[in-house]
């Protein structure tokens, strides 16, 4: 089983300190948070056994308890598990998951966050259940417009540009709140606000229809034979993960089993393509990537009368979410580093750290305790040094 944590602990925490705990269920990965900064990811390919997601989330959160000095409280849940294809439709999807998740424990309050910016009850997520599909990118972009974050801005407006395994968000707030203009996935891809391009999950396919290899363009096949993580591992964005075989084809995530991958997407292979080739079609994949990510920027920013005064970016795709920032329209705003600011774990596993802040600040994790300042967290961070020596090679984003 991969789990991560971070060292980052705030200053006075005690054996046992009293937690609430953010769950982000996605489709291919599940994160855990707490509000003290503490981390766990485990990749869980939801399409395959959508009926051991509540025994999974049990042995983890047993797992949890057992091994940190942490007392769960209370649960904070969003998702994008629903729209994984072993569900019919969405709705049974986001039912589905609020049922296993309500298994959890008797004991434990549990509230998931809502696109209409609130938490809500297992019950309501099941009524309303459009408002809880494909949520936690408005969790974590709510918990930054609400100015805990020393960096958080005081007027105008600011993106967050969050950049995954499989996509990308572009999401607009003000002091306060989010001021999307979709709030469902299909409402998004629209406005510009997500972008199904990531890091790791988005097939060769769906990024180039063709290559220029030695000055010859070919086009690629249509078929998954290698994904953009294979780019990016041969560019040296990525650290290899021998031990890891969720590849296209089942072979490790190292750069030549990569450089194999990339070559079938003009019907060579790792013995009749050389690795200065390969590395042409891994190059031209990132400046598409860069180039899909800079025009969602654009058209967002288009969308507003004036331009943003900050950029929070965070997410794991760090590599195109600045040069795509950089050929923007947003290319002259100040731009936040969350991951520099939180450590990379946090920074990664966003939207459930958001989630367990905003429950910790509303239902108080102890009577007798308040609320950790943010400052505290990141003065801790820097004092322990970078959270970046714990490796999330496993982690698959589920945005």
């Amino acid at each position: 089983m991969a789990r991560t944590e971070s060292s980052l602990v705030p200053r006075g925490a005690t054996p046992y300190t009293p937690v609430w705990l953010g769950i982000d269920v996605g489709g291919a990965n599940c994160k855990f948070a707490s509000h003290t900064g503490r981390v766990a990811a485990w990749p869980f390919p939801l399409w395959k056994s959508p009926q051991e997601l509540g025994p999974r989330l049990q042995a983890e959160l047993e797992r949890w308890e057992s091994t940190q000095a942490e007392s769960l409280v209370g649960l904070a849940v969003t998702m994008t598990g629903e729209l994984a294809d072993c569900f019919w439709t969405r709705r049974e999807g986001v039912l589905e998951i609020v049922r296993q998740v309500e298994r959890l424990s008797a004991s434990l309050p549990v509230h998931y966050w809502g696109t209409d910016g609130r938490f809500h009850s297992g019950a309501e997520a099941a009524e309303h259940w459009l408002e809880f599909a494909a949520s936690n990118w408005h969790a974590s972009s709510t918990w930054v417009a609400q100015g805990e974050l020393p960096d958080s801005i005081q007027s105008g407006w600011a993106l967050m540009l969050d950049v995954g395994s499989t996509t990308t968000d572009i999401i607009p707030h003000e002091p306060g709140g989010v001021v999307s203009n979709g709030r469902t996935d299909s409402a998004r891809l629209s406005s510009g606000e997500l972008v199904y391009t990531g890091l790791q999950r988005s097939t060769i396919a769906s990024i180039l229809r063709s290559v220029v290899v030695d000055g010859r363009r070919y086009r690629v096949a249509s078929e998954t034979f290698a994904t953009a993580e294979d780019a990016h591992l041969v560019l040296g964005h990525l650290a290899e993960a021998p031990e890891r075989t969720d590849t296209a084809d089942g072979r490790p995530a190292t750069v030549v089993h990569a450089h194999g991958r990339l070559a079938r997407m003009i019907g060579e292979d790792a013995e009749t393509l050389r690795g200065e080739q390969t590395r042409q079609i891994a190059e031209q994949v990132l400046a598409r990537q860069i180039n899909l990510i800079r025009r969602g920027i654009d058209q967002v920013c288009a969308s507003r009368p004036e331009a943003p005064t900050k950029v929070f970016v965070t997410g794991h795709g760090g590599v195109l979410a600045r040069e795509a920032l950089r050929r923007s329209r947003a290319a002259a705003c100040e731009s936040v580093d969350l991951e520099a600011k939180l450590g990379r774990n946090i920074a990664r596993a966003f939207p459930a750290f958001a989630l367990a802040r905003m429950a910790a600040r509303i239902w108080a994790p102890s009577p007798a305790k308040e609320l950790e300042p943010i400052h505290e967290l990141l003065l801790e961070d820097s004092a322990h040094g970078s959270s970046d020596s714990i490796a999330f090679t496993q982690l698959r984003d589920a945005s």
